[in-house]
């Protein structure tokens, strides 16, 4: 039986846009190769705004009302860049490090925002970044970062201590233990709180998986592969059933390992969603507690990822059941048909690829997701304007002109 869930996003027809070859001269004869009735209606066209260390916003402190105004100056100049280059959708760093960029019962604030944890900077950025979000026609998702809790001394992580939620240090930062029962709970509460107060479109949940420096599984006391996956699938669920009780069209969507697990032909080098960081992923968007996916693609070379092989074993063939399935690339510009018969690359050392975004779902690409604030235009008319709906994303008038975007300023060095 289908969940409800995903009937409800078939119905507000929230599909991505397919790249059509049909524009120019010869439009007619070229376009008859496409079933025109298939091809989706809609797309994703996706930034994510980084505040963790300023790296995108605030380029200065909120310590005075001038501060304050120039913080939201800078904003609404990224978020005019953002419209200009077509994108629709924001994805807003909300959760950075157990500490936030809005006023929280729960967590205190981030050092972002006045360079001091906890200090509050004298109004609500993600209010503001809501209001002018939707100004211009874009949906906006608040972006968790869920596992890391930043510096083992940091504010954020001595207060998740304080509570009593169980934490591993690792290089000198602290994690959250997925195996602890407590931890689902609590971030489905800070989920919880975000969907009650804000008029938010979505959430996006990072980082939500075992830390690459954790411990191999010992299988002893119940420490198996197996149960470390039923650990994150229990948090994602909370998360889900936290969203749909109050806010059922608010959209959540998770951002896993860009492979999936080993192929038959295909091996991801010991890197993968499934066995290594124990994302089950499929199952997030099988069970509906998960209607976005965007695969993160820290492996080698432009054709990284194998979307559409091995049946069971690829994204396309989770994604099947939403039609939402991101991909980002790590750099360059990519065919499509070239990416989806791609071989599987090795995984980079470290954190740090140059995304360019891509996504993928049965064969056809689906839109676009942009990494950093810096962005050249995607091809094709604006997605929206003040006063449009935000639910489904805002249609366009007709498909990108063949261009895939262009390589990004920049990179995410942290996750």
């Amino acid at each position: 039986m289908t969940h409800p869930k995903i009937l409800l996003r078939q119905a507000s027809a929230t599909i991505f846009a397919a790249l059509l070859p049909c524009l120019g001269g010869h439009a007619q004869d070229r376009c008859q190769a496409f079933n025109l009735e298939t091809l989706p209606k809609r797309e994703v066209r996706a930034v994510w705004l980084t505040t963790l260390s300023n790296l995108d916003w605030p380029k200065g402190y909120a310590t005075t009302q001038e501060g304050i105004e120039r913080q939201k100056r800078q904003l609404t100049e990224i978020l005019d860049r953002y419209a200009e280059a077509n994108i629709n959708t924001v994805l807003f760093q909300a959760r950075v490090r157990a500490t936030t960029t809005y006023p929280s019962a729960l967590e205190p604030w981030d050092r972002c925002l006045t360079g001091q944890e906890g200090r509050a900077p004298g109004y609500d950025p993600l209010r503001f970044a809501i209001e002018e979000c939707h100004k211009r026609g874009m949906e906006i998702h608040a972006w968790l970062a869920t596992i890391p809790c930043g510096p083992w001394t940091s504010l954020g992580c001595r207060r998740l201590r304080a509570k009593g939620l169980r934490l591993r240090k690792l290089d000198g930062a602290g994690y959250l233990d997925p195996s602890d029962e407590r931890v689902a709970p609590y971030l489905a509460s800070v989920c919880a709180e975000l969907t009650e107060k804000y008029d938010i479109d979505g959430i996006h949940l990072d980082y939500i998986r075992y830390p690459d420096g954790w411990p191999r599984a010992t299988r002893r006391n119940g420490d198996t592969p197996d149960n470390r996956r039923a650990n994150i699938n229990r948090i994602v669920r909370a998360i889900h059933e936290a969203v749909e009780t109050r806010k059922p069209w608010v959209k959540v969507s998770a951002s896993p390992l860009g492979k999936y697990s080993d192929l038959t032909r295909y091996s991801s080098h010991g890197y993968n969603a499934r066995d290594k960081v124990y994302q089950d992923a499929q199952l997030w968007l099988k069970q509906g507690w998960t209607e976005q996916l965007y695969p993160m693609q820290y492996y080698r070379g432009n054709l990284s990822l194998r979307a559409r092989l091995g049946g069971q074993q690829s994204w396309s063939h989770a994604g099947e059941r939403t039609g939402h399935v991101v991909s980002r690339s790590e750099r360059g510009t990519l065919d499509p048909r070239r990416y989806l018969a791609a071989d599987g690359g090795e995984p980079m050392g470290g954190h740090g690829p140059r995304p360019l975004s891509v996504e993928v779902s049965d064969r056809k690409p689906q839109g676009h997701l942009r990494l950093r604030a810096a962005l050249q235009p995607l091809s094709g008319p604006r997605p929206g304007h003040e006063g449009e709906a935000r639910r489904p994303p805002c249609p366009t008038d007709g498909p990108p002109s063949g261009q895939w975007p262009h390589q990004l300023a920049g990179r995410r060095s942290l996750l």
